[in-house]
């Protein structure tokens, strides 16, 4: 019987081996600036190709999930971004990257100051100060309440008010100043948008609202709420004292549907904890071996006690 520490040892030396099999069989991944570069530009491209579509007629059906997996992409290359793993040392591309990035997926903070969170998170995840996560609902009891928080970031904020101000950290930590500018504006295009239809408004202004509701808004509350969902489920929070206890994987079909808004987070978010230097689109090529490394170590699958323990860690659970 191996120890926390052996366990991720092992997972960690298998991963790093399965990363070198896949660089040494594809030899263009050495160009991981270039890569990340490339992805960038093909999501914004297919956001606003597919936003072309909408006004051409093309089915809301169709542009709004395409759109949600076209911002899916952007989430993890801000991500990436956050780490340094494209054009580290240039922050002129850096800086341009994650302002697009903000402006096409904005019901979230600004990326610059998620930056300093999310590698706090790292540090402490599954612990109060972990601000990252408790924002995102991790460690709250499972019910009405939470679903909404879920759901959308503003509720999130009126309804946690009390407790997120509690959260350590917090102080140091302003979020109002994280939102602005993009959370206000897409915020306000909502309430407009709903005054507009309440009062029967018909003018142009209704109809460039009712484009943006379609290609703007309605992708990326639908894309935040299952990264959410996902994330705040995968993580633990509580009963956790190293790597080897902060994540577990979801991969079971029933939450397929969700995985394809925040590509495949659930099943694949787990192997960044253990290797933290890996762009996401090689989680997903060492994916195999990685969840082989998991399960011969004891990490938890589909852990669905987690709903019922509001994400404490149980060293016996999963199924």
């Amino acid at each position: 019987m191996h120890s926390d520490r052996e366990s991720a040892a092992r997972i960690v030396s298998e991963i790093r081996a399965a990363d070198r099999r896949v660089r040494a069989k594809v030899s263009f991944l050495k160009y991981q600036d270039q890569i990340g570069l490339f992805l960038f530009v093909f999501a914004i491209c297919g956001f606003f190709f597919t936003a072309w579509g909408a006004l051409q007629g093309l089915s809301y059906w169709i542009v709004i999930p395409l759109i949600a997996f076209f911002t899916s992409i952007l989430h993890e290359i801000e991500h990436d971004l956050i780490h340094d793993l494209y054009y580290r040392g240039n922050r002129w591309i850096q800086n341009l990257m994650f302002a697009f990035i903000w402006i096409l997926r904005p019901n979230t903070i600004s990326p610059w100051k998620r930056k300093g969170i999310h590698l706090l998170h790292h540090k402490v995840s599954g612990s109060p100060p972990d601000i990252e996560e408790r924002l995102i609902t991790n460690g709250m009891p499972y019910g009405f309440k939470r679903i909404l928080c879920i759901m959308d970031g503003f509720l999130n904020m009126i309804l946690r008010r009390r407790e997120v101000e509690r959260i350590p950290g917090m102080r140091t930590f302003n979020i109002r100043l994280a939102s602005l500018p993009m959370v206000p504006i897409f915020y306000g295009s909502i309430l407009v948008e709903c005054l507009l239809i309440a009062t029967g408004n018909m003018s142009s202004i209704r109809t460039t609202l009712d484009f943006l509701m379609v290609v703007w808004v309605i992708p990326n509350v639908i894309r935040q709420a299952c990264l959410v969902f996902l994330s705040s489920t995968m993580h633990y929070y509580g009963g956790v004292d190293s790597v080897f206890r902060q994540t577990q994987v979801l991969n079971a079909w029933y939450f397929l549907p969700m995985q394809l808004f925040c590509f495949n987070f659930g099943s694949t978010h787990g192997i960044h904890h253990f290797v933290v230097n890996q762009p996401f689109y090689l989680r997903e090529m060492v994916k195999r071996s990685a969840h082989a490394a998991f399960r011969e170590n004891g990490i938890h699958f589909n852990d669905l006690s987690t709903f019922r323990s509001a994400n404490h860690y149980e060293p016996i659970g999963g199924i």
